[in-house]
């Protein structure tokens, strides 16, 4: 509707679409330096994959851009 499309347009200029991707790739990022420092200190006692911490954020990560994509696809 014409409505919608305004309100994603407001949303569009005020680059609440941006933040949020800008969030899922801060997530991202700091994951991959978790997994980084588990593979290039593997010899030392800290694992961060063990704890399943690092499965469960990507889980969730997953979700947000399935939300993301989802939210994208109305206009909204």
């Amino acid at each position: 509707s014409t409505e919608q499309a305004a309100r994603s347009a407001q949303r569009s200029l005020q680059g609440e679409f941006s933040r949020r991707i800008d969030a899922l790739v801060a997530a991202l990022i700091e994951l991959r330096l978790y997994i980084e420092a588990s593979i290039d200190f593997s010899d030392e006692d800290i694992d961060f994959l063990a704890t399943g911490h690092i499965a469960e954020r990507l889980t969730q990560l997953a979700a947000q851009v399935d939300a993301v994509h989802a939210s994208a696809r109305q206009g909204c």
